[in-house]
């Protein structure tokens, strides 16, 4: 009976273990594909992580290489900009040089030959003059005469066939200007009186205010100049510095004297000359300057006056 129970659970354990190798397992096999499906996935989101990350970096490495070329061609923009800014600061200061060594007067048209009057002293010791109604119009003078007892100077501007194209238009402007001036009369026959209104023009200071001609107005103080130098008149408006060999006008705008110098007797207190209009006269007779004397009778504006001179005077530069 026991061996019999023996063999009985014995041949059980072999019947159970065939029926196990024969019967599918479907659970098994789901979960095996399951689990490639999720490998598969799984690999193919590393290589797409992976193409992006390799794209970025590629992006980094480009926008780097862009970055360090944008530098070096601002560098090379910067340096070019610092080299021309040294060079136009180099020559503002040659300018400013040269405009330091220059000295400036005024001067006047007084033919139609294109002979100025100035002082002596303006155009002495100069290795070029140039005259203009201002620095960015300026054209060659030549010095024709000059008187240092007096203190007076005969330029004369070069003709239209000797100027270049850029001063050709300044000089037919000027003989456009000048000739209705001239064709009036210049200098008044008779010298002037004690008291009576005057009205000086030229470019005082150069062009340090401004570039433009300027007029003061005063009197006649006196009719003799300093050690009473009959030669010259003494006026109580003020010549400045680059207003010498300006017109000086009468309230007819005729030219009675030129303008000479000041004497400083204080800081606030100055004398100043005039070269009496017959010793003009008389200079450019000497030297065959064609002139004739001024044949206004009627009082006219200091406007009027202005735009006479504005026409006639031009600023001297004597470049040393």
């Amino acid at each position: 009976m026991f061996r019999f129970r023996i063999f009985f659970i014995v041949f059980i354990l072999i019947l159970f273990n065939a029926c196990q190798k024969n019967i599918p397992r479907p659970f098994n096999k789901a979960f095996k594909s399951n689990d490639g499906t999720k490998t598969a996935l799984f690999n193919q989101n590393i290589y797409l992580e992976e193409r992006k990350r390799k794209a970025l970096e590629q992006k980094l490495v480009s926008l780097e290489k862009e970055k360090k070329k944008r530098i070096k061609e601002e560098k090379k923009k910067r340096t070019q900009l610092e080299k021309k800014l040294a060079a136009l600061q180099f020559e503002k200061k040659k300018q400013i040089k040269n405009t330091k060594k220059n000295k400036f007067g005024s001067g006047f048209y007084v033919s139609k030959f294109r002979h100025i009057v100035t002082n002596q002293h303006v155009v002495s010791k100069c290795n070029k003059i140039t005259v203009g109604d201002s620095m960015k119009t300026q054209i060659p003078a030549d010095l024709i005469a000059s008187d240092k007892r007096n203190d007076l100077a005969i330029l004369q501007t070069i003709s239209m066939e000797m100027a270049s194209s850029d001063t050709k238009l300044f000089v037919q402007k000027l003989s456009i200007q000048i000739v209705p001036v001239l064709s009036g009369g210049l200098m008044r026959s008779e010298d002037v009186n004690g008291g009576e209104e005057i009205l000086v023009a030229g470019y005082p200071l150069g062009n340090m205010v401004s570039d433009t001609m300027k007029v003061t107005k005063g009197i006649v103080s006196a009719t003799k100049g300093m050690d009473n130098d009959v030669s010259q008149f003494e006026i109580d408006a003020v010549i400045r510095k680059g207003n010498s060999g300006g017109p000086i006008y009468d309230k007819r705008g005729n030219i009675v004297g030129v303008a000479v110098s000041r004497l400083n007797v204080n800081r606030t207190d100055t004398i100043n000359f005039g070269i009496k209009g017959s010793t003009v006269k008389q200079f450019l007779s000497a030297h065959d300057i064609p002139t004739k004397w001024s044949n206004r009778e009627d009082e006219i504006d200091t406007k009027d006056i202005y735009k006479i001179a504005s026409k006639q005077t031009v600023m001297v530069v004597c470049h040393r």
